[in-house]
């Protein structure tokens, strides 16, 4: 059975998201994957989106995957927040994209090889959780 997971994902449109992250950090929920383009490439709104989001997660000690991204697979866990058309295999790899179409790329490609991984992550925007925040949590 996976491990419990305390995690909310969103994929809704953008100008929703601040709002829901506000109601997921009083809820007592510690991480998000925000899959919605919720983000600086939006313009000046967008902008104003990563700055309310943050707020509140910092407010509840949140961490945030995203805006942006494919999503999170951790495939021994069972888990797969993503939007992915495939899950990946269980392996001992880790892969962790800023890309969600080169994640789509190697996903597809790792079905076809038999290749797994023990995470597999696509970052997007990088809002909150960067490329040095996963690869410690991976490595430990």
């Amino acid at each position: 059975m996976p491990e419990t997971v305390d995690v909310a994902v969103y994929v809704t449109p953008a100008p929703a998201i601040p709002d829901l992250v506000g109601e997921s950090v009083d809820a007592g929920v510690k991480g998000a994957v925000v899959i919605s383009a919720a983000s600086r490439k939006m313009g000046p709104q967008g902008v104003k989106m990563e700055q309310q989001i943050m707020e509140h997660a910092r407010r509840g000690g949140m961490r945030v995957v995203g805006p942006n991204c494919l999503g999170v697979m951790m495939p021994r866990q069972g888990f797969n927040a993503t939007f992915a058309a495939g899950v990946a295999r269980p392996g001992n790899v880790a892969f962790i994209s800023q890309s969600g179409a080169l994640c789509t790329a190697v996903l597809d490609w790792s079905l076809a090889q038999n290749v797994g991984f023990s995470a597999f992550i696509s970052i997007g925007s990088m809002v909150d959780v960067g490329w040095g925040d996963l690869i410690d949590y991976l490595g430990q």
